[in-house]
């Protein structure tokens, strides 16, 4: 977790009675417990001094010093001069070092592919957002793979490729099942399409995790957070996240949870799957476009952009409104959670519905919900950070 006031390691001192075999195991625990706790600490806070670093992590002086001169030589972090003033002694500054252990994050969408290079900490060092001219497996693969090629021969240091993918993903073997829109996209094996081509490990995440681990990890004011759902509101989809006692909940067969085609209003409107009252068919714009009478989607979406003021525009984001209430509240419900949070591209439009929403919502869950600014990079920094994660061990301990 990336939590900002971490308790002393419980691995401090030998219990009474433990043998030393014990006691070596547990004080190489306590001592990766300790560099993950730093680590996360400037992940967190991007420049850090050492005696800040000691307050907020509650280890020794000596502890301190030691971890970051291990971290320096290695090349995980750099020390800068503090940019204010101070009389005496300035102290040095440690940041995550953006020249080494970049991390290739890729957002698979099927609005656009996003690339976002990033260092350990998903400080952004290079983004591009291409709109794909087809919806077709080989050629949005092509696509990717030309893109990849031109970050390896542009930039050293690229030591993993980490995805944020749209539809049902299998954790397991790093596959991509389906794809809802992309022609011919099933089971696609990108772990060993593209490991094996460019020599460096490659991970898959669910865009709404990428999203939620981006928000845990970059937004201060949501700190030592273990419960916690997230949607991620797209025009045509709906991405489900949820941090069940401090783990991304996976389901069985490690395939998440599939939200946007449970039912919202039995008998309700039709969906694009076939049956009637899906969550999907009253929270997406492909979904609202049906209730606009004598137009095409296009139309539609011309016409929100266009006029914030329009009577039909604002009906159906009233209505809009009312059905996220509904969803909202249940997800509440059945979670129980500390925070849930609303991300993604349809928070463009929460001028339209954000206050009528919070008027329909309970209002014992004003608190607990919030819309956060989007960017499209956000779900390829996050699958980034989720990747650095996966192998912090490796990255803080190698040779």
């Amino acid at each position: 977790m990336f939590i900002d006031k971490i308790s002393r390691s419980p691995y401090n001192e030998r219990k009474q009675g433990e043998s030393s075999m014990q006691s070596t195991k547990t004080n190489y625990e306590m001592k990766q417990y300790n560099f993950q706790t730093v680590f996360k600490i400037i992940q967190r806070y991007s420049s850090i001094s050492r005696r800040e670093l000691q307050n907020l992590s509650s280890l020794s002086w000596g502890s301190i010093s030691s971890i970051t001169a291990d971290m320096v030589s290695n090349g995980l972090i750099i020390e800068k001069s503090h940019k204010l003033g101070y009389s005496g002694r300035t102290p040095k500054l440690l940041t995550i070092n953006n020249q080494k252990n970049r991390i290739l994050g890729i957002d698979i969408n099927v609005s656009a592919i996003t690339f976002a290079l990033c260092d350990l900490g998903g400080l952004v060092l290079q983004s591009e957002r291409v709109r794909p001219q087809e919806l077709h497996k080989s050629y949005i693969l092509s696509l990717i793979d030309e893109y990849i090629a031109k970050y390896f021969a542009t930039y050293d240091e690229i030591i993993m490729i980490a995805f944020s993918v749209q539809g049902q993903i299998d954790r397991t073997e790093n596959i991509s099942v389906s794809i809802d829109k992309i022609d011919g996209w099933e089971n696609v094996p990108l772990r060993s399409l593209f490991a094996e081509k460019y020599g460096r490990p490659v991970y898959i995440f669910h865009d709404p995790d990428c999203l939620l681990i981006y928000t845990l990890a970059k937004m201060r004011n949501f700190t030592d957070v273990n419960n916690c759902v997230a949607l991620r509101l797209s025009p045509d989809g709906i991405g489900f996240s949820a941090l069940i006692d401090g783990n991304i909940y996976k389901g069985a067969g490690d395939t998440g949870i599939e939200i946007e085609h449970t039912t919202l209003v039995p008998n309700g409107q039709k969906c694009k799957c076939g049956r009637s009252g899906c969550f999907y068919a009253y929270c997406t714009l492909e979904g609202l476009s049906r209730q606009y009478k004598g137009g095409t989607y296009e139309e539609f979406l011309s016409l929100i952009r266009a006029s914030e003021t329009d009577e039909t525009s604002l009906r159906i984001f009233k209505n809009y409104s009312y059905y996220l209430a509904v969803a909202v509240q249940n997800l509440i419900m059945l979670f129980n959670p500390e925070y849930l949070f609303l991300n993604g591209e349809m928070t463009e439009y929460k001028k339209l519905f954000e206050k009528e929403f919070y008027l329909k919502l309970n209002n014992n869950y004003h608190s607990r919900v919030f819309f956060n600014s989007f960017d499209t990079e956000h779900p390829a920094v996050g699958a980034a950070l989720l990747a650095v994660s996966r192998n912090l061990n490796e990255l803080l301990f190698r040779d």
